[in-house]
């Protein structure tokens, strides 16, 4: 009994601490910032130049959850009817789709995430319930399907390249019978795992893993890592995962002893929305200097954005665009999807505050 005391401790010390042997903490990131809950309203021309807006024809997507610009293309993952991921000109026309859904060659059971592989010119889809990666052309002319060792690892989550040869890939749903991990990096020439980092305490991970978005992303070449419930944001350095951005504890954090004395995800739910916390931070995008995300407060979602050359954070629960629309909005009304190529891609939740049959996707240049 003892001894599983000790083991209980060890995990929760390895997960609060990284499972890199220096044991670094999110309270040693070189920037810790407060985020507090304001009613403030936050005009776009404040913080952005201009705003392009592109229709994409030919198709109507619902719940685009990313995009990428590529030279000449724009690719979007999305719900269609002819599968997720699609490639459109710079002016949204409608090229092809690189996957399908179904059981027959080339076609996929679910899709999971994408990245765009700059050294082999592909997008790498991760499909099949986290369990395959197909390599695809833009044009369309060629895909290689990659399964995953089931194994060492077992359903992911999320992808992001790191190199010419490895992905680095994020779960959040223990598996199998062995110690499992939240990311883990994976050489896809060799298809072995290289190293792996953050072990899963499988009891918490069962009750948090929800409302996750954005885990991975890339800016200026550096990877980053954020899950909810995770007070702070972390950097792949090529070798270890270190803290980079933490969020200071404040009368707002939501006590990680709360939560491993819930019992279940609906219980956690249902606490976090009776609580005077923040809760389901999610959507972390870094843009030039500036990080962007939402959390839920009191039933209201917040838009976030921490300063990072000022080393603040500001919160805002109202958005007025005064770029497009000239309209007022709740901030759960935005969306913003990707960060690439030092714009900040966006749309709206909702069809009222642009009145559009179409689907379009919203290009923001920083000021």
């Amino acid at each position: 009994m003892i001894n599983k005391i000790y083991f209980i401790i060890a995990l929760f010390l390895c997960y609060s601490c990284t499972s890199n042997p220096k044991k670094i903490c999110i309270e040693d990131a070189p920037l810790m910032i407060d985020i507090i809950p304001e009613q403030d309203t936050l005009v776009l021309s404040s913080i952005f130049k201009s705003c392009k807006k592109i229709e994409i024809s030919n198709k109507y997507l619902t719940n685009i959850v990313n995009v990428e610009l590529i030279d000449s293309n724009i690719v979007i993952q999305s719900r269609s009817e002819n599968g997720d991921i699609h490639v459109f000109d710079k002016r949204g026309n409608f090229i092809r789709s690189l996957v399908r859904y179904g059981r027959g060659p080339g076609e996929v059971l679910n899709i999971q995430s994408m990245c765009y592989n700059k050294y082999l010119k592909t997008i790498d889809i991760l499909c099949d319930f986290g369990m395959c990666i197909y390599q695809c052309s833009i044009d369309g002319s060629r895909t290689k399907k990659i399964t995953l060792p089931k194994k060492t690892i077992f359903s992911v989550n999320d992808i992001e390249i790191v190199d010419n040869n490895k992905y680095i890939l994020y779960k959040t749903w223990g598996n199998l019978d062995c110690q499992e991990y939240k990311l883990y990096i994976y050489d896809y020439n060799k298809n072995i795992i290289l190293n792996h980092y953050i072990p899963f305490i499988r009891d918490r991970e069962e009750k948090i893993s929800i409302g996750q978005k954005n885990n991975l992303y890339i800016n200026k070449g550096m990877i980053y890592f954020y899950e909810t419930f995770q007070n702070g944001i972390y950097e792949y350095d090529g070798e270890n995962i270190v803290p980079k951005v933490g969020f200071k504890k404040n009368s707002y954090t939501y006590p990680v002893r709360t939560i491993d004395k819930i019992k279940s995800d609906r219980e956690l739910i249902k606490n976090c929305i009776e609580s005077s916390y923040i809760w389901a931070h999610i959507n972390c995008i870094q843009n030039s200097n500036k990080i962007y995300s939402f959390f839920t407060y009191k039933k209201e979602v917040y838009f976030n954005i921490i300063f990072l050359n000022e080393g603040r954070s500001k919160t805002y629960k109202y958005i007025h665009d005064d770029l497009l629309t000239n309209k007022t909005f709740s901030a759960s009304m935005f969306n913003v999807i990707n960060s690439s190529k030092e714009k900040l891609i966006c749309n709206f939740w909702s069809s009222d505050i642009v009145d559009d049959s179409k689907s379009y996707i919203l290009i923001y240049d920083d000021k």
